[in-house]
């Protein structure tokens, strides 16, 4: 008997012993503070954990993860909730008080600099094609027949801008993007741009070289040229303008600044379609200058 209580008080103390809380430190920090301009009602983050939304009486607050703000989007005064879906361009909106709850599509244009950049189609276009590349990106060479063949499908209506995007881990995507610099100086770029994409693969230093020999460029001052810092630099801008217009990969496709999402035939030119409409809707409602 004497035993068993032994046993029974042992394996109580082992019960109590095992749920104890266990002693550990927390440590703490707010990297970063969003100062508004309002209370907040309630924030949500998109899936990608790119933005986040900041819902205030009356609009939404569109924050980078920089914590840089980037779009205001008007909602009524009476949305109190809001939560992100599987989709980056909807949200949805709870009222409480309506006893609603909405989905919002809502598309951010972003205003991306082309100034310098390799180009074609007119210059005064009213649909603009940004597409952000990568000399060494499988998808970018698929994608590149159906970007250039727009601006053929369209005549003056259509202007395609490219800019460089190089991925760190492809390794020789940096060095193709100043070789295609150095032809755009002797206004060859979209003939290496063709070439590259077409007989690239898999992409070499020699392969590079023998590419600028092959389109007619002046290797003498081929080589003056990729050694220019000013290449380096305008591939760094263009990649810093990548991340302020939320790339995060490639290609990414911006038509008049709003992100093409479907990259399919159909709905890429079904994009430049509407762009186009909303285009002449915009020359219609502008106002006439006085004469």
């Amino acid at each position: 008997m004497k035993n068993k209580k032994s046993a029974l008080v042992t394996l109580a103390s082992l019960i109590l012993f095992s749920i104890a809380p266990a002693h550990a430190s927390v440590e703490v920090s707010i990297p970063k503070t969003f100062r508004l301009e309002k209370a907040p009602l309630d924030v949500a983050v998109s899936r990608d954990g790119r933005k986040i939304f900041v819902l205030t009486a009356g609009e939404i607050l569109v924050y980078t993860d920089r914590g840089r703000l980037d779009e205001r989007i008007p909602v009524g005064k009476d949305i109190d909730g809001i939560e992100t879906t599987k989709k980056q361009n909807l949200l949805y909106l709870k009222s409480t008080a309506e006893k609603t709850v909405q989905i919002l599509r809502f598309d951010i244009i972003k205003e991306i600099s082309t100034v310098g950049s390799p180009a074609k189609g007119p210059s005064d276009a009213p649909v603009v094609i940004v597409a952000f590349s990568d000399f060494q990106c499988p998808y970018c060479a698929k994608i590149a027949t159906l970007l250039e063949g727009a601006v053929e499908d369209y005549p003056g209506e259509v202007r395609l801008v490219f800019k460089h995007y190089p991925l760190r881990y492809h390794k020789l995507a940096h060095k193709a993007a100043i070789a295609s610099l150095a032809a755009h100086r002797q206004e060859k770029f979209w003939a290496f741009h063709d070439m590259i994409f077409q007989e690239g693969t898999p992409l070499t230093a020699k392969k590079i070289r023998e590419i600028a020999g092959k389109i007619g460029l002046d290797m003498d001052r081929f080589d003056k040229d990729i050694k220019d810092p000013a290449l380096a630099a305008q591939i760094k801008q263009d990649k810093k303008d990548g991340v302020d217009a939320g790339v995060t990969g490639t290609p990414t496709i911006f038509i008049n600044g709003r992100q093409v999402r479907k990259r399919s035939f159909e709905d890429f030119y079904n994009a430049i379609d509407r762009a186009l409409k909303q285009s002449k809707r915009s020359k219609k409602s502008a106002p006439e200058k006085e004469k």
